[in-house]
């Protein structure tokens, strides 16, 4: 039996066999959740009949239905072990537990919140003039302290925010494009993203180690592009390395599970007033919480 899942808000409906995960009979990731964001249709004895339900050309969810899926035709689908998306939900939820603007992690919220904004209004390039060049420096670093990135040998560690500025004036240099990448742009955009990674490593200039967990980490906290590739979420993530082909994997994921990270509509918190603000987390990030919290768990 089948079962096709219309999702209202993000405008997409997928097909499913009743015994997904994602699906379970037509009761989804969160039964008696309510049908503010869509509704299941089902069931349907063919997959036939179940793509055709609803008001948007259905897709085949590529977890259950992967010989169907196009993407498992034009390319390999690698999973992180045995994905499980209650696992996967419960895991984000567990890292937004207690979140609070004056905690550890709210710190990704104010950097985001001041590099998007500039990008936003479209003054990006005023980020660095005698005015706020001291202000983007520290907003980047304290956000990268907060995350870990001021500590043990980083070659950071050893430097002021001023070595900020070359950072920062590669990220604001940077194509409209690259500023637009999230999660469901990174099966393409992958060698873009790399090679953006090592330019932002060769801006910290000669005589630096710029890891690849501070590099995703930028690239994270100013643009949400990639998830941070450090150790946790590596391990949860089961990927070795940051390359294309583990960039690729992160966008194989999000197109395979769109359904367990779309559910997340998290706004960033405010400085001033902790409360909400209009800007969303990016699909990157949620990918990140919920895999760093699984490779947490296994260390």
């Amino acid at each position: 039996m089948f079962w096709t899942y219309e999702n209202w808000i993000h405008q997409y409906a997928r097909a499913h066999r009743s015994s997904c995960p994602y699906c379970r009979n037509g009761k989804g990731i969160h039964p008696g959740s309510g049908d503010q964001n869509g509704t299941w249709y089902g069931p349907f004895e063919s997959l036939e009949l179940a793509r055709q339900a609803g008001n948007y050309s259905a897709s085949v969810c590529g977890y259950c239905l992967r010989d169907e899926a196009k993407v498992a035709q034009q390319k390999p689908v690698v999973m992180p072990k045995t994905f499980d998306p209650e696992k996967f939900v419960a895991s984000v939820d567990r890292f937004m537990t207690g979140r609070r603007h004056d905690a550890r992690y709210a710190s990704f919220d104010y950097c985001f919140n001041y590099f998007q904004s500039a990008r936003l209004d479209n003054r990006l390039d005023s980020l660095l003039d005698r005015d706020h060049a001291e202000v983007s420096c520290l907003q980047l670093g304290f956000y990268l302290a907060s995350w870990g990135m001021f500590r043990g040998r980083a070659s950071i560690l050893q430097h002021s925010s001023f070595r900020l500025l070359p950072v920062i004036e590669t990220l604001i240099s940077a194509d409209k494009e690259m500023w637009e990448i999230d999660a469901p742009q990174l099966s393409d955009a992958a060698p873009e993203v790399v090679e953006f990674a090592d330019k932002l490593g060769d801006a910290f200039g000669k005589n630096f180690s710029a890891s690849d967990t501070l590099t995703t980490k930028i690239l994270l906290g100013v643009m949400g592009t990639v998830p941070a590739f450090d150790r946790f979420f590596r391990s949860g993530f089961s990927v070795s390395t940051f390359s294309k082909s583990s960039v690729r994997k992160v966008g194989r994921f999000y197109h395979d599970h769109r359904q367990a990270v779309d559910q997340f509509e998290i706004p960033t918190l405010d400085f001033h007033t902790g409360l909400d603000t209009s800007l969303k987390y990016p699909k990157s990030k949620i990918i990140d919480m919920g895999f760093f919290i699984s490779g947490q768990d296994e260390n």
